[in-house]
């Protein structure tokens, strides 16, 4: 199913004109946009037309859920390797560990 056309007035098409200020306030308001996850350009233009900025918390460790990506990709890719040519890989079984280890650390910051 192919995603829904945006209507003319929803398309982003116009350009502001460059936004300057100090090193010391582009660094705030990266901060600050990267606080609520939205773009500087998003959050620029929320801030201007005064909409309501609201901070998304979240205590998800970005850094586990990386090393849990990681860790199964490796995994599905020995798993095809076994599953085409029949012979387990001597990977697998370090790849399975690993990808279990990272589990547990999931498991243990919730």
């Amino acid at each position: 199913m192919a995603r829904p056309k945006k209507e003319d007035s929803e398309k982003l098409t116009k350009s502001l004109p460059p936004v300057r200020c100090s090193e010391k306030e582009y660094r705030a308001i990266d901060a600050r946009a990267k606080q609520v996850c939205l773009s500087m350009s998003e959050f620029i233009r929320e801030a201007a037309l005064g909409h309501k900025i609201i901070v998304r918390q979240s205590n998800t460790n970005f850094e586990l859920v990386q090393e849990l990506k990681r860790s199964g990709n490796n995994l599905n890719q020995l798993a095809k390797l076994y599953h085409s040519t029949n012979q387990e890989p001597f990977e697998l079984r370090e790849a399975l560990d690993r990808h279990n280890r990272v589990l547990n650390k999931v498991f243990e910051s919730l």
